[in-house]
């Protein structure tokens, strides 16, 4: 944690000059993105991944920083794009990402969003069968096909994060649970307008261990498979992401985690977190709050 921090503090002093002028022409909140660090972290990810897997490509999850500076950076170096909204899918476009590398993720879709996805030919995780419906509304006159992912929860991967960050437990708003899967399998064959590309899940933030990955692919090859047995042909496999930022140094981190500690095992009252959450403790006050 703490070589991120210094490295973050190296960038500041290289262009500590440019962003006193920018405060003082725009004042703070500032965000600044260091294009440079941007870069490696994605050409980090993007060099394991197609090491294994060359036909594989890293997107950008936009709403993570809807900065068009960002999304321009994204598509210099050639990732794709994981938008939640019109507005993402729209400045993902203007800024050149090639509607294949675009996924149109979200769990409460608009019709404008739907529609603007088919038109651009993007590729759509449906969450649920009010979007099903509606694309199905959307193509009904056969002049284009739809190219979706299925988005899958429900998987027992408890253990992974903090349960107030998991998107992958029995019921939350993120996709269809897996024990409907064999029916929404059935229902795409033979289907005349829209192509099941694959299957796709987000099991949460702040996954800290490789393991995450590797349970939820044991769960989405199954599904790839089970797909197959229903004639279907799918192509891809969504992993999504969740992979955490280190904002503070190891010393600040240590104090944070001593005042947590203490309040979670003291039960004195007093809140050290947002709505009192144990941040990914559990435990109580009889035992030693365990990291989950």
């Amino acid at each position: 944690m703490t070589k991120t921090t210094d490295r973050l503090e190296i960038l500041l002093q290289q262009h500590a000059g440019v962003i006193d002028r920018l405060i003082e022409r725009y004042e703070l909140p500032l965000h600044v993105v260091f294009l440079e660090q941007f870069e490696t972290n994605a050409m980090e990810f993007k060099d394991v991944l197609q090491t294994a897997y060359p036909r594989s490509f890293v997107a950008l999850a936009v709403k993570s920083n809807p900065c068009r500076g960002a999304v321009r950076a994204a598509s210099n170096i050639s990732l794709g794009a994981d938008v939640a909204s019109e507005n993402e899918l729209r400045l993902a476009l203007d800024e050149g990402i090639s509607p294949e590398m675009i996924i149109c993720n979200g769990n409460a879709k608009s019709n404008v969003y739907l529609r603007m996805a088919l038109e651009a030919d993007c590729h759509i995780a449906i969450d649920n069968h009010n979007e099903l419906s509606e694309i199905e509304r959307l193509t009904a006159d056969r002049t284009r096909q739809a190219d979706v992912f299925l988005r899958f929860r429900g998987m027992p991967l408890a253990g992974l994060t903090s349960a107030d960050q998991t998107t992958a437990a029995d019921w939350t708003k993120f996709g269809f649970h897996i024990d409907e899967a064999s029916d929404l399998f059935a229902h795409f064959e033979d289907h005349a307008t829209i192509r099941f590309r694959g299957v796709s899940a987000h099991i949460g933030t702040q996954i800290v261990e490789p393991r995450g990955y590797e349970r939820l692919l044991d769960h989405l090859l199954r599904l790839t498979e089970e797909a197959r047995a229903h004639g279907l042909s799918p192509d891809a496999i969504d992993i999504g992401g969740g992979f955490p930022v280190a904002f503070l140094s190891e010393q600040e981190w240590r104090t944070f985690q001593h005042r947590l500690l203490d309040r979670l095992h003291t039960d004195s009252g007093q809140s050290v977190t947002w709505n009192d959450l144990p941040m990914g403790y559990a435990g109580n006050t009889s035992t030693e709050p365990e990291w989950v």
